[in-house]
């Protein structure tokens, strides 16, 4: 096997150059936040200026006391923003006994802790033996200064001209900061700085004070400071050329190369237009266990569609990116006024020998418009054109606020294409959400031909359905001893088909407790009825498995069936792999049970641990799991992943085996200012296939000149093949 030698060789090596040089910058976790440059803040902490209805929220560097007595509910809101010079942070304290908030301390540089108080910490600039911090009480007194990675000390005599205002409300107080740019930034239009943000309510959060500045933070949280992308001067015009050289096993020039280009009309109308894009340079998707009979979808990971999520396509995906394996050109356009935005994307897709599509253009638009605080409303269409059809979608979906609990929402979908009879959906859900307490219902009507037309485009697990569907979750705050809150959720759903026949059931209940150290526990029961519509009653000798041959001529007997190719379909579901085998269960009916203890540490990037053991019966058989995952940060520029799944299935059939383990590994390192270095493993025993790539990226023109090299294996997504070696090289340049 040459193959899995030279695969391990270059998993050696690569292993080695990642674990070297890892003392310099920290963008090693998750993909950063983007602040793009926006207008200037008038700072008096009253958050009325127009510029905050611009910002992005920052919940996600927000980073809670895990020790807080949850018994009083304290909710912290977060804005980020910024023009250029100055980066502008906004917090909403909601306090629901703001008569309690402490604010005494008025000498600057004082010790707040001791008050009601927000903080930010900031890790950048060429300095990176410190973390500069800024904090603020309610009596607008300001504390600055910076604490020492080498040696734990606070330096209160470090000082910069800062801004800041509070404000106190009803609900407990507001605050606005502007810190300037330029101590934390190096030259350019662009640049990452590393933020964390934290409040601090005394009567809440007890605590030994073990360091300088605890409890607003502790060296022991530095894992949690989050990589923030700052564009300092947003150009109107921008582009990217490259020219790439590839090694691959499918037939093409080992020449190539694309172009990027993007318009900014104005602050609210941009345009973006690429021309012959490399996907075989984005990292490989996670093969992932599939416990349901439809098909697996999977997250976006290519730049160019992901601004799709962002787009909410409200009851029904009416476009999912992924029935698009390659593009020749794209184009997207994005206008935002106030209470309205638009949205329209169109591709141009070549012939997909591996999914049998011909030459085809992709659309997705969608409009949506606020007109009133509690109503919203929005147009989504999406298509899928070649040279013999058309297929696709047109949906109209609303929001109506009842109240501040209370919401209505819904959606009316209609596909087109080959099936013109009964290709409507439609689906309404009734919602209520407040602190401790959410609850759902929803009901769906999807017809027999919906699916048929939409698949061409978008996602749909099943359609000819009739549902009911219901989630409740609520949460008890204990805050007594080492326990924070208590949660308990159950869920459950019963469609039948249009002709009334009961097609499935399920329900499914959660209890979890959550600890004060990150750190919780639960356990989760799944019972389900599932009806076997492809069940032949009158077919012989039928009983947990038929032979390919006799499969082949009854599936033909039956001629065309509804929703998705008739080879999707009839590859009966295979959980080991998430795929679909030649396989059939000879059972009208089947009734599926699953148990899940699970147990979950969550520190955020680099300190996260999850734990899952999951028994019981699937379809006809039983099986037990385990899950785990964790997260490391062993230095500031070197960052780890690793997932494992084991799965123990009853299930003798070749070519799946009665066990089956897939492993991810991905490991980042940042081995210098313009070197970066990442590794991406994975192995599927039940395909006995491992997916590898390497990539270096080297910036040898900071800010315009990129090279980048990548090597990967056995990248095809579920496909049982190893022998498609490719090797990428690029050289870019931004203008």
């Amino acid at each position: 096997m040459k193959w899995i030698e030279l695969t391990r060789f270059f998993t050696l090596i690569w292993c080695l150059l990642l674990t070297i040089g890892s003392v310099f910058n920290q963008e090693i976790t998750s993909e950063n936040l983007i602040l793009r440059v926006g207008p200037s803040v008038e700072i008096d902490g009253q958050l009325q200026d127009d510029a905050w209805t611009r910002a992005i929220p920052g919940e996600e560097i927000l980073v809670p006391h895990p020790d807080r007595d949850q018994t009083v509910k304290i909710k912290t809101q977060v804005f980020l923003g910024q023009d250029g010079n100055f980066l502008y942070i906004a917090f909403v304290c909601n306090d629901p006994t703001p008569e309690k908030i402490m604010a005494e301390v008025k000498a600057k540089d004082g010790e707040l802790r001791t008050d009601d108080s927000v903080y930010l910490f900031l890790l950048g600039g060429t300095d990176q033996d410190y973390i500069y911090f800024f904090g603020l009480n309610l009596l607008n007194t300001k504390l600055d200064g910076r604490l020492s990675l080498i040696d734990g000390s606070k330096d209160l005599a470090w000082d910069t001209q800062w801004f800041s205002g509070v404000q106190r409300s009803e609900g407990g107080w507001t605050a606005e900061m502007a810190i300037p740019l330029e101590p934390f930034l190096p030259p350019g239009e662009k640049a990452e700085i590393n933020m964390l943000v934290s409040r601090v309510v005394p009567r809440l959060d007890p605590v030994f004070w073990g360091g300088p500045l605890e409890p607003a933070f502790s060296l022991e949280q530095i894992n949690l400071l989050q990589p923030i992308t700052i564009i300092k001067k947003e150009k109107r015009f921008r582009g990217n050329s490259f020219l790439l050289f590839r090694q691959t096993p499918t037939e093409g020039s080992p020449l190539g190369g694309g172009l990027d280009l993007g318009y900014n009309f104005s602050p609210l109308i941009s345009a973006e237009v690429t021309l012959f894009p490399e996907f075989g340079l984005v990292e490989p998707d996670e093969e992932r266990l599939n416990f349901t009979p439809y098909e697996l979808k999977i997250p976006e990971k290519r730049s160019f569609f992901q601004s799709l999520a962002g787009e909410d396509q409200s009851v029904f995906d009416l476009f999912y990116s992924k029935r698009i394996r390659k593009i020749q050109a794209g184009a997207k356009v994005k206008a935002t006024f106030p209470g309205s935005e638009i949205f329209f994307l169109s591709t141009l897709a070549p012939q997909d020998d591996i999914s049998q599509v011909p030459k085809a253009s992709y659309h997705f638009g969608r409009i949506s418009l606020s007109p009133r605080s509690w109503f919203s409303l929005g147009l989504t269409g999406s298509a899928r054109v070649d040279r013999e059809d058309k297929w696709g979608s047109l949906a109209f979906d609303w929001v109506l606020k009842i109240s501040s609990h209370f919401n209505l929402q819904g959606q009316f979908a209609q596909s087109y294409g080959q099936k013109k009879e009964d290709s409507s959906a439609l689906g309404a859900f009734i919602s209520y959400q407040s602190d401790p307490t959410y609850f759902k219902l929803g009901f769906l009507r999807i017809g027999r031909n919906f699916g048929d037309n939409l698949v061409k485009v978008g996602y749909i697990p099943d359609d000819n359905r009739q549902e009911i569907k219901t989630e409740l979750v609520h949460k008890f705050n204990l805050g007594r001893g080492v326990f924070n809150s208590f949660h308990v959720a159950g869920k459950g759903d019963v469609y039948w088909g249009l002709d009334n026949t009961l097609r499935s059931w399920s329900a499914e209940t959660k209890v979890s407790l959550e600890f004060k150290s990150y750190w919780s526990i639960g356990v989760s029961y799944r019972k389900e009825y599932m009806l076997n519509e492809l069940y032949p009653a009158d077919y012989p000798g039928l009983e947990d498995k038929i032979d390919l041959d006799q499969w082949r001529i009854y599936q033909e007997s039956l001629g065309e069936i509804s929703l998705f190719d008739s080879n999707y379909l009839f590859n009966l579901f295979n959980p080991v792999v998430g795929t679909h085998y030649y396989l059939y269960y000879g059972k009208p009916e089947y009734w599926t049970n699953q148990t899940s203890l699970f147990s979950y540490f969550d520190r955020g990037p680099g300190g996260r641990f999850q734990l899952e053991v999951r028994f019981g019966q699937f379809l006809a058989r039983g099986f037990t799991l385990f899950r785990l995952y964790k997260d490391l940060s062993i230095s500031q520029t070197l960052f780890l992943e690793y997932f494992l799944y084991y799965l123990d299935y009853s299930f003798e059939i070749f070519p799946v085996y009665k066990s089956a383990n897939i492993h991810v590994l991905k490991i980042k390192n940042k081995l210098a200012d313009l070197l970066d270095l990442s590794l991406f493993f994975q192995a599927n025993t039940a395909l006995d296939k491992i997916t590898l790539q390497l990539r270096a990226k080297y910036a040898f023109w900071p800010e315009h000149g990129v090279a980048e090299f990548v090597y990967q294996r056995g990248s095809s997504f579920y496909r049982e093949v190893n022998e498609n070696d490719s090797a990428f090289l690029s050289f870019s340049y931004r203008f």
